[in-house]
């Protein structure tokens, strides 16, 4: 057997307070799975930074949480290092095409230093063309699976 996959359609869409210049960060997209692990409910949330020059890598937020706001509640995620994934991003352009989002998320081993820590950026194309569609589209969004 293969690791577990998962699969979600969602709509993309600039965050409140966005400027002209820097990168654009998408509004968190989330999913809950009401009977989760003994009943408890999952959260899985997902945020993209998208980078307006081609110098500069996109970034991902993945956050997997268990128990809601209850006092046992445990989440992990990427930039914290508790989580591993690998995760693949395709957001439909307008007009055709698509831009692509991919990395291979893995934990550091426990002798890892700070100068080796890896950061939740992933590899892109058509980041720029997103950034765009993403501006244009206003409340619409973008759709991505």
């Amino acid at each position: 057997g293969g690791r577990p996959s998962l699969l979600f359609g969602a709509v993309l869409r600039a965050a409140d307070g966005q400027t002209l210049n820097g990168p654009l960060a998408t509004e968190s997209v989330g999913v809950e799975w009401v009977d989760g692990p003994a009943a408890d409910p999952l959260q899985l949330g997902l945020r993209l930074v998208v980078p307006r020059e081609h110098s500069h890598k996109a970034k991902l937020d993945l956050e997997l949480g268990s128990g809601a706001w209850s006092p046992w509640a445990e989440s992990w995620a990427l930039r914290d290092k508790t989580l591993e994934a690998r995760v693949s991003i395709a957001a439909l352009l307008p007009g055709g095409g698509c831009a692509r989002f991919a990395s291979d998320f893995r934990c550091c081993p426990s002798n890892a230093t700070d100068a080796d820590d890896s950061d939740e950026s992933c590899e892109s194309e058509g980041a720029a063309d997103l950034c765009r569609a993403l501006a244009d589209a206003g409340p619409d969004g973008v759709r991505a699976v």
